[in-house]
Formats: C-alpha cells, sequence, structure tokens
C-alpha cells in the first residue's frame, strides 16, 4: 500500500533511530484502528534503516499460532555491538504469552550494543486488551498513529490508480471511506476488471460489487475474541442500514442498555461508529457477512423487527419501506399503506426503480380481485408512465375493474397520452365518456391500506397526512423538484364530445 501523510510518524522514528547512543534500546509504538496502513508504515521505516547501515530484522504475530515468526529460526541475531539491530514486530497484539515476555525481558536487561525496537498493535482487537500488549505500549519512548488520510490523500491513492477525479468526487470517496487507506484499496480492487465507467460512477459502481475476501476476512478478524454482544451489535447496526439512536440498535440485537454500550464502545475503538454508520464502505461489508451467517427465519425477524423499530422511532419511510421490502410485512396490516405512499414520494423525488419495487411488493400483500389493488396499480402505472408504457396500460387495465366509481376509472383512464390510446384496452373508450376536464390529481388511499391504517397497527408514531400531488392522476409529464411547487398539467387529451374536444 502507498504511504500518504505519513511523514510527520517517520520524522519521530527517523529522530530516534539517528539519536541513538552507542548502547541502549529505542522503543518506538506503532498504534492505529485496522486497515489504517501499520504494515506500510513499518516498511518505510525498514528502508530507512537499511539505508542507515542497520541490520533489520522482521517478525509478526501470528493470530492462530499466538507467537512471533522471525524468519528462518536457523538465522543467529546479528551482534549489536558491531552495528545496530533494527527489530520491527507487526501484529504485536497476537504475538503470544511466551514472545510477549521475552520482550519484556529484552526492555528489562538490553545489554551491550543499539537495539531499535519498532511494534505495531492494531487498536480496537480484543487481544490488544491483555495485559503483556499493555505492558510494552506503556514502555514505549515513542509513539506514533496511524489514523486516516484526508481528502488529499484519499485524491492522491486514486490518481496513483489512473483515477483523476474532481474535488467533489474526491470528497465523496472519503465519506464513504472515511479516509480508511484499506477501504480505499478494496474499492479500486473491485474496479480492477471494470470496463471504464464514467467518474461520476466510478464509486457507485465499485460499492455495488461484492467486499473482496481480503477485506471481509480481516473484518472477521477484528471482531475475533470480542464478546457475542458485539458481534450481534455489529450485524443488527449492518442490517438497519443508516443511522440509528443506540437503543433501536440494542432492542434489534436484543442486548439491554449497559451490555449495547459496552459493545457500541468496542466498535468505536475499532473506528466503526455503529449508530452513525460510519464508514459506511466498512459497514456495507460487515451488512454481506451477515446477511451470509444469518439464518433465513432469523434474517426474516430480524428485518421485520427492523422496520417497527425505525417506524417506531421516526425514521423517514423510505428507511422503513426497505426493510418490509427484503422480507414482507407479516403480520403488519398497515405495512402496504406505507409502501404506497412511500413509493409515490420516491417517484415524485425521482427514484423510479425503488418507487416500482415498493408498489410491486404491496400487490403482493392483496388477492388479485382485491379492491385495494386499484390504488395500488393506479399508482404504479403512474410510475411507470415514462419509463415502461406496455406495462402502464397493462396495469391501467387491471386497474378498472377494481376503482370504485365510474368517475375514478374516468380520471385515470383520460390521463392516457393520445398516442398510446389506440394501444389501450377496449374497455377503456366506454370510461372515457363521463371524465370531466377539471379533474384534480390526487394520490388516493384505497381504505385501511393508508397511513392511517399504519399507525393504528404500529402505535407510536405520526406521519402525516396522505401524499397528495397536483393535478389529474396519471397526468403529469414531469416530477416535482424540490424547491419548486408542483404543477397541474392539461389532460393530454379529450375525446370529441359536446364537453370536451380535441
Amino acid at each position: 500500500m502507498r504511504l500518504l501523510e505519513r511523514e510527520q510518524g517517520l520524522d519521530t522514528v527517523r529522530r530516534a533511530l539517528d539519536g541513538m547512543g552507542a548502547d541502549g534500546t529505542v522503543l518506538t509504538a506503532v498504534t492505529g484502528t485496522p486497515g489504517t496502513g501499520r504494515s506500510a508504515f513499518l516498511d518505510a521505516v525498514a528502508a530507512h534503516a537499511e539505508q542507515a547501515g542497520c541490520v533489520v530484522r522482521r517478525a509478526r504475530g501470528s493470530r492462530l499460532a499466538r507467537g512471533l515468526s522471525l524468519g528462518d529460526p536457523a538465522a543467529p541475531l546479528p551482534d549489536p555491538t558491531v552495528r545496530p539491530l533494527v527489530l520491527l514486530v507487526d501484529d504485536l497484539q497476537w504475538a503470544g504469552e511466551h514472545a510477549l515476555s521475552a520482550l519484556s525481558a529484552l526492555l528489562d536487561d538490553p545489554g551491550q550494543g543499539r537495539l531499535f525496537l519498532v511494534a505495531a498493535v492494531c487498536e480496537g482487537e480484543f487481544a490488544t486488551e491483555t495485559s503483556g500488549v499493555q505492558d510494552v505500549l506503556h514502555r514505549a519512548d515513542h509513539v506514533v498513529r496511524t489514523g486516516p488520510l484526508g481528502p488529499e490523500g484519499v485524491g492522491a491513492l486514486l490518481g496513483g490508480h489512473g483515477h483523476v477525479l474532481s474535488d467533489g468526487q474526491v470528497r465523496a470517496w472519503h465519506r464513504a471511506t472515511e479516509g480508511n487507506p484499506a477501504l480505499v484499496a478494496s474499492l479500486l480492487e473491485r474496479l480492477d476488471h471494470a470496463e471504464r465507467p464514467a467518474r461520476a460512477r466510478l464509486l457507485d459502481l465499485a460499492r455495488a460489487r461484492p467486499a473482496p475476501w481480503r477485506l471481509r476476512s480481516r473484518v472477521a478478524a477484528a471482531l475475533t475474541g470480542h464478546p457475542d454482544s458485539v458481534g450481534r451489535l455489529a450485524a443488527c447496526a449492518a442490517l438497519l442500514g443508516g443511522r440509528a439512536q443506540t437503543h433501536v440498535l440494542a432492542r434489534l440485537a436484543e442486548l439491554d442498555p449497559g451490555e449495547a454500550d459496552r459493545a457500541a464502545g468496542a466498535l468505536a475503538s475499532l473506528g466503526w461508529a455503529a449508530d452513525r454508520w460510519t464508514p459506511p464502505v466498512l459497514w456495507d461489508c460487515v451488512r454481506e457477512a451477515a446477511e451470509e451467517g444469518v439464518g433465513l427465519t432469523d434474517r426474516v425477524r430480524l428485518h421485520r423487527r427492523a422496520a417497527e423499530l425505525l417506524y417506531v422511532a421516526g425514521e423517514p419511510a423510505e428507511r422503513v419501506v426497505r426493510h418490509v421490502m427484503e422480507v414482507g410485512p407479516g403480520d403488519w396490516t398497515g405495512a402496504a399503506g406505507l409502501l404506497r405512499d412511500t413509493a409515490c414520494e420516491l417517484w415524485r423525488l425521482g427514484d423510479d426503480a425503488l418507487a416500482v419495487r415498493g408498489l410491486r411488493r404491496a400487490l403482493r400483500e392483496f388477492p388479485p380481485d382485491s379492491p385495494r389493488r386499484g390504488d395500488l396499480l393506479t399508482a404504479l402505472a403512474d410510475v411507470e408512465r415514462e419509463a415502461d408504457t406496455s406495462a402502464m396500460l397493462r396495469h391501467v387495465g387491471q386497474a378498472l375493474p377494481l376503482l370504485g366509481t365510474v368517475e375514478e376509472r374516468a380520471a385515470v383512464v383520460s390521463c392516457v397520452p393520445l398516442t398510446l390510446f389506440l394501444s389501450a384496452p377496449h374497455a377503456v373508450p366506454e370510461l372515457l365518456e363521463p371524465a370531466g376536464a377539471g379533474h384534480e390529481r390526487r394520490i388516493p388511499a384505497a381504505a385501511g391500506t393508508g397511513l392511517r391504517s399504519a399507525r393504528r397497527s404500529v402505535p407510536g408514531r405520526g406521519l402525516g397526512g396522505p401524499l397528495r400531488l397536483r393535478g389529474p392522476a396519471l397526468c403529469t409529464g414531469g416530477r416535482h423538484v424540490p424547491g419548486q411547487a408542483a404543477v397541474s398539467e392539461p389532460l393530454p387529451f379529450r375525446r370529441n364530445s359536446p364537453t370536451a374536444t380535441a
């Protein structure tokens, strides 16, 4: 990994190494959360030490063996009285009791010669809190912390891989990764075999692809050894998919407040903010692992419980709907109305794909002859008006027999564009005659499926009245733009008659 924004730490190490006397031991600790480049920092220290004429030996703690690997065990340690010995230890937290005791003894009695010891420790991992590791850290003469990169560092890392982006795009990458070099590298790895998309789409394309195995193994390793409550809170936070109050996470993970606070603190020490869902790319990876590791029954239960908790907590309806669409509403009778109203709002704001998914999911809750389907089919046709005209006509035809009055049917049919009228169902012309010229558009709420019904089903929160837009149903050629008022548009056509002219 390319080393960026680490000059201050490297200067500290260089001064300490260059200032060593004829005898003695200097201990420098390198700390940082997972993925912040501790190993890359040790590489830079090794390069400087070799240029300075030192003998460099490296060791790495083993998570499985709980010991230190010093390369060839038959190779004798050099005499530190001839040339300084620089010993670089990575992942000290996994060195094991025997190796940690040996290092402590060496620090107590360094003997003759010069020994420069640099030990890297991962913050937040369970083994870091053991007494042996903490004893070594407390003896450190210097401490260097590898923190996250700033936007300039992220931009330089992207530029090194051939992606020269605008300042705004770099800031988006920085927000998604919180400047963690390993997370940036994992996104770049997903783009290695992709076609060259537009620069503005690079981040979305990378996040849409599965997390590399290397990142997933790092995430799993970081949770190793922690109490089960930490993993449960992480999985539930990932499944919620966004910011959430700690008490909501606690109820979803079935933890008492004390357990939840301790688990959230353990995740925060890793650099993972469960309540703020940052960094997002990290939580994407945790969610993938959680969805694969949770059984179907538990997955259904968690998503339904998440929908109800978010609804009661007053979270935006689109967050609630995503969980309902995953597994269905179960016994929550108001979910179909919530799906429908949220879908109409999403369509109004420009998210056609999610709006269609929400309405199709709501339709699955009612039998084909249910009158409640008429309102949902009308809204679905409205969303499909520009994107899929054949589906729009099909859904208009399916909605007509389910609408309660001739006026409602006429208002829907009269808004079918003239260019599509010849392809409309045969029953459509018969319903046009009663259509008035001044229908005002509303997004109707079928009885029992609107937000009022949803409030009765899940008490504790009010969402306001049903969504309404001006203009006749199926008649707006555009959608609402934030900051502008929605406007009524004239009907696209009228039949030649005494009350309506083309």
